[in-house]
């Protein structure tokens, strides 16, 4: 057979065998790139993680940890509450408790005690004479160290009705209250509910820092205030209406409205914090107001045709 016919014979082999090679070739090639990508997707995961623990740290650091309880507590009894013409001759911020006012403080001391059970308390007071006094009285009746803190904040002071010295006009002023509205009337030279609503959304703002920056989850947040400073702080963590608030009514002296952290159960894996029975009865509100959801507000408006 001459050269030419075996060439000619052997090119379906030759052929076979260069397809056969470059198979292999682009298969190493093939599967090096898979290996390079596999790599590269190992490293990208590797920061994926990274980035989703930095992530998680950060948002510990940040996140709002909820007080297992939160406690307004009205002052006790004061000279005022016996006899208003107190407030004609006393500033209404030295204004202090009668016998029976500092009685009543330390029974909600003794109750507070009994709630607790040791539980480390965060306490914010009003600077009035009476809530101070208050404070004092029943912190008194909590064990040593029981109280991480406790604060003075202006924002939680009383209603202002005039600014000085109440006079014969606080009567007339009442009056016209009643007619007016008890949230938007305003007195003269004082404070209508609807400015005090303001400067208690302020302090607000200072317990969610305090949230984010201590973990207050274990703890108990105890607030000595008014009993219209206390309603106002109620409205404005539950989102009353202003017709919702002028239905309520103020505590009684000395008492306290427990709030308590519990499962939010619209949102899994969420808090929120309820109004106890005890507390919704004392100020005479719907039980609908007394947790907060988010979505509760959210109403159809009819409009008209």
């Amino acid at each position: 057979m001459s050269f030419m016919a075996r060439t000619q014979a052997q090119l379906p082999t030759v052929a076979a065998t260069a397809v056969v090679t470059a198979a292999i070739i682009g298969g190493l090639a093939l599967a090096q790139t898979l290996l390079r990508l596999g790599a590269s997707l190992r490293t990208a995961h590797k920061r994926l993680d990274n980035y989703v623990a930095e992530i998680e740290t950060l948002r510990n650091k940040t996140s709002f940890k909820k007080p297992k309880y939160i406690i307004l507590v009205r002052h006790g009894e004061s000279y005022g509450n016996v006899n208003e013409d107190e407030y004609k001759v006393t500033p209404d911020s030295k204004v202090e408790l009668t016998e029976k006012g500092r009685e009543q403080a330390r029974s909600s001391g003794r109750e507070l005690r009994a709630l607790l059970n040791g539980m480390p308390v965060w306490s914010f007071c009003s600077p009035y004479q009476r809530a101070k006094q208050t404070a004092d009285y029943c912190l008194k009746e909590l064990d040593g160290g029981q109280v991480l803190q406790h604060r003075e904040d202006p924002r939680l002071r009383e209603q202002e009705f005039k600014g000085t010295f109440q006079d014969e006009e606080m009567e007339e002023s009442k009056r016209l209250r009643a007619l007016y509205g008890s949230f938007f009337f305003r007195f003269p030279n004082g404070e209508s509910a609807a400015d005090v609503y303001d400067r208690v959304s302020v302090f607000m703002d200072t317990l969610w820092r305090d949230f984010a920056t201590y973990d207050l989850s274990d703890t108990a947040v105890v607030i000595f205030t008014h009993g219209l400073t206390a309603r106002i702080f109620l409205m404005r963590w539950f989102r009353w209406s202003s017709d919702d608030f002028q239905t309520s009514r103020n505590p009684r002296n000395g008492a306290m409205m427990v709030m308590e952290r519990i499962a939010d159960p619209f949102e899994p894996g969420r808090t929120t914090m309820e109004l106890r029975a005890d507390a919704r009865e004392l100020l005479s509100i719907k039980p609908e107001l007394c947790y907060t959801i988010r979505d509760r507000q959210i109403t159809t408006l009819e409009l008209p045709p």
